[in-house]
């Protein structure tokens, strides 16, 4: 059985589908929809999001982790960045209203960089950056960050992150090409492989994987970008790249999240 409800998440602008074959759906109305009510009586709307997490997605996902359902998803996002990466990020998180996809930031840095001091996602609708962990699991409305000391790949079996210590040498970590080949590979036609800002050509191969594996890849307009050189590596590598401004990007995903969005159970 399918029921379907205006979503209390995004403030009625999606539609969330429950599939259950239990009396369990109108409970689960029940619950999401008083989350929404609490939220709008609130006094500051823009202070309800903070670097802790949104408490209307905090409880939500309290509520159906215990009655063991999950946000599902079809649809995977992968934001590949390096230099110039901050600026674009917190440009194109502007302008997401509707993350109920998976996000991976795929963006160098250091081991042990700290990103919740380094990007303000203060009036963001995502319950918090995730740092990647081994066996995580996947789910949507989740914003996940890779780390930089570690490898990250994807379970064949299950929809969740595999981690492992890297044991080669490498340029920069994460690695972005072999992220988004690992992603392409895995999730094949679900994955978007979208580059950012950077130096030098990162990404480039990896995009091709994502592209030979029938998956989509996005560029950000190298003239909108403060470092052009991974943008342009990324368009001449792959033949049917889609360049578009940050607020395009964010507005096609929103638009993938509003046709997309099954609550099932776990």
């Amino acid at each position: 059985m399918f029921t379907q409800f205006q979503d209390p998440l995004i403030s009625g602008f999606a539609r969330i589908t429950i599939q259950n074959s239990s009396s369990l759906d109108r409970n689960l109305i029940l619950d999401i929809a008083d989350t929404i009510q609490k939220a709008r009586v609130h006094p500051k709307p823009s202070s309800v999001f903070s670097r802790s997490g949104d408490p209307v997605l905090e409880r939500v996902f309290d509520f159906l982790d215990r009655k063991r359902f999950h946000i599902s998803w079809s649809k995977l996002v992968l934001l590949g960045c390096s230099a110039g990466g901050n600026v674009a990020l917190r440009s194109l998180f502007k302008h997401l209203i509707v993350p109920h996809i998976p996000i991976i930031i795929v963006m160098h840095h250091n081991p042990g960089f700290k990103f919740l001091t380094k990007l303000d996602l203060a009036n963001s609708t995502f319950q918090r950056i995730i740092p990647v962990k081994d066996g995580e699991p996947i789910r949507g409305s989740r914003l996940y960050f890779l780390p930089g000391e570690m490898e990250t790949g994807f379970s064949r079996q299950t929809k969740s992150f595999v981690v492992k210590p890297v044991n080669y040498k490498q340029r920069f970590r994460p690695d972005i090409d072999k992220a988004f080949a690992a992603a392409g590979a895995r999730f094949r036609e679900n994955v978007i492989g979208v580059i950012l800002s950077g130096m030098l050509n990162d990404g480039a191969e990896g995009t091709k994987t994502i592209f030979l594996n029938r998956g989509e890849v996005w560029v950000q307009q190298p003239s909108t970008a403060l470092f052009k050189e991974m943008p342009n590596a990324a368009i001449k590598t792959v033949p049917t790249v889609k360049i578009k401004t940050l607020q395009q990007i964010a507005e096609k995903i929103n638009q993938i999240s509003l046709n997309d969005l099954t609550i099932k159970p776990i």
